[in-house]
């Protein structure tokens, strides 16, 4: 990011008073932020903050429509989940979110209807489900399976894992979904993926 040359767009709502440039910049300080702040014109690379009125909006960018909307984290803490939309097709991204009843659900449950893609977070493994204790904001595999499943997806990435994990346990959690009809994959970095044949 930090490389002379690059523009970032970054679209989000204020919170409490606050607009989304100024938080972004608070989490900059270099009381706690090891890396360069990247407001700082001396870096190069551009970065340019959208401010969103309402996290749960509807917007285009260029030819791609989004659509976002909050889903549950923690005991009354909500993160943001976003459906991208385009003439290539349509993806889901679900970050930071925990299911503790099935009214929690359908914010996901929208944002993933029939896409080709959807990207859930998948912190807990399913079969050790000892390690998830509710309130910890975070799904497991079976919850993303099911989410995606519920919503019609064609393809379900399982990313944001334990960080104990190592690949091949991510491996293993995998390959329990061999024998679905749906395709659940591990998300990895720099792969690239098709939608409906354009990559």
């Amino acid at each position: 990011m930090l490389v002379e040359g690059n523009k970032f767009s970054v679209y989000g709502p204020g919170h409490e008073g606050e607009s989304r440039s100024q938080l972004l910049g608070g989490q900059m300080d270099p009381t706690f932020c090891p890396v360069p702040n990247f407001f700082d014109d001396r870096i190069g690379a551009k970065l340019d903050v959208v401010e969103l009125a309402n996290a749960c909006c509807e917007f285009d960018i260029g030819t791609t429509h989004v659509t976002a909307r909050r889903v549950n984290h923690l005991p009354g803490v909500s993160c943001l989940g976003y459906r991208l939309e385009g003439e290539g097709g349509s993806l889901a991204y679900i970050p930071d979110v925990e299911y503790r009843d099935e009214s929690q659900q359908q914010p996901s449950l929208d944002l993933a209807r029939g896409v080709d893609v959807l990207i859930h977070d998948a912190y807990h493994d399913s079969t050790d489900r000892a390690g998830a204790q509710p309130g910890c904001g975070h799904s497991s595999d079976r919850d993303a399976f099911e989410i995606a499943r519920s919503a019609g997806a064609k393809r379900v990435l399982l990313f944001h894992h334990h960080p104990d994990r190592n690949d091949d346990e991510i491996d293993r959690v995998v390959a329990t979904y061999r024998s679905e009809a749906l395709m659940v994959e591990a998300a990895r970095e720099g792969a690239d993926y098709s939608l409906n044949g354009i990559a």
